[in-house]
């Protein structure tokens, strides 16, 4: 990404296809986000393509001054080692989780996996209990 003034670094986020949250990391003043994604892989890209069409972002937090050069840092790895998407290790909430210096993890994730598993168990008791009819 080279010199970047970072006078202000947000965690930002798109809806997409209506029920899935794409998340990045805005620099201003420059207007540069980086983000990961299906298509692209780690990318640093205008707002416009990382909104790809939806129709606005949302400022989930701000970055720290104290944390900025950190953040810098670990975004150049990333864009060096480019590791490729992958929706259980290394998706958009993966990376701007490592970029920022949180804990790496994905939110939308655990919450679709967890709701897989209670469907899951909800079905098996439902047909458990409708054999016991037969």
């Amino acid at each position: 990404m080279g010199y970047v003034n970072v006078a202000r670094v947000q965690v930002i986020s798109c809806q997409k296809y209506g029920v899935a949250k794409h998340v990045g990391v805005l620099f201003l003043p420059e207007g540069l986000v980086a983000h990961c994604s299906p298509k692209r892989g780690v990318a640093v890209t205008t707002v416009a393509d990382f909104l790809d069409g939806a129709p606005g972002y949302k400022v989930e937090r701000h970055i720290a001054a104290e944390q900025r050069s950190a953040c810098l840092s670990r975004l150049q790895w990333a864009q060096e080692n480019r590791p490729a998407y992958d929706l259980f290790t290394w998706n958009c909430e993966h990376f701007v989780a490592y970029i920022s210096g949180q804990t790496i993890e994905s939110p939308q994730l655990s919450g679709a996996v967890a709701f897989g598993a209670g469907a899951a168990v909800l079905t098996a008791v439902i047909l458990t209990l409708g054999q016991g009819d037969a």
